[in-house]
Order: structure tokens, then C-alpha cells, then sequence
């Protein structure tokens, strides 16, 4: 699945008054993932980070956050995936490699990962991801 249908769902769940209108938007997103997906989907639809804590402070994600910004296309380290956007399995795969970061130079390791997921992001899919690391 595509993360930018997850992050569109999320705000429209946001937007929308009526409880049984938010369960059927998440009913639909959850019914279009794969199966590998739905325990990921459902943690950042919930607001929670996949795996839990991953070294991840705020004041990182400043520094991060703004350069990435800037950049509001995807970088060139991914030429040929532009214009598709991330995938759920994508963020997985770097919210792991995040957490398994440890040790003597980790910190740097950790920007580095996080700089280059938020830095192939759209806007919207930035907003939910730093959104997603800050709480």
C-alpha cells in the first residue's frame, strides 16, 4: 500500500465528526493492505511508532525535519522512484533499521536513516511521519 493513502486516511478519520464514517475509512484502508502490512498500518493510523521507541528525539527531528523540507521532492539518491511515492513496507523497513541502530555512532546512523525516509516523503507524508516519531 501506498503510505500517502495511509496518511490521507488519517486526516480524513481526523476531519470526520461521525464514529461509524471513521470506522468504515479505516475498515477500507485496512481491507486494501496486504496482510504483512495491517500491524504497521494499524500502529500509525493509531498514532503509535511500529516496534515501539527508536532513539529518536525531538531535537532531532528539527534538525532533520528542516533540511528535508527544503527538498520538497524526493532525493536524487531515488531518481528513478520519483513521483511513486513511499510505500507502507518502506517505512517499516526504515523504522527497523532505526531500531536496531545502536551503539558508538548510532546517533549519526539514525539521522542518516531518517534523513533519507523523510527526505524521499511527500510533504503530507513527512508531516505524519515526524508527527508519528514526536508523539
Amino acid at each position: 500500500m501506498r503510505f500517502a493513502e495511509l496518511v490521507e486516511t488519517s486526516g480524513r478519520v481526523r476531519e470526520t465528526r461521525s464514529r461509524l464514517d471513521k470506522v468504515a475509512l479505516l475498515s477500507a484502508t485496512l481491507a486494501r493492505m496486504s496482510i504483512s502490512e495491517i500491524a504497521t498500518g494499524i500502529s500509525c493510523l493509531a498514532g503509535d511508532l511500529p516496534g515501539g521507541r527508536v532513539g529518536i528525539g525531538y531535537a532531532t527531528l528539527r534538525a532533520i525535519e528542516a533540511p528535508a523540507a527544503a527538498g520538497a521532492t524526493p532525493s536524487s539518491v531515488n531518481e528513478g522512484q520519483r513521483g511513486l511515492g513511499l510505500e507502507l513496507a518502506d517505512v517499516e523497513r526504515a523504522l527497523a533499521g532505526l531500531a536496531l541502530e545502536t551503539g558508538p555512532g548510532s546517533a549519526g546512523r539514525r539521522s542518516a536513516l531518517l534523513g533519507d525516509l523523510l527526505g524521499r516523503a511527500s510533504a503530507a507524508e513527512r508531516n505524519f511521519l515526524v508527527r508519528l516519531f514526536a508523539g
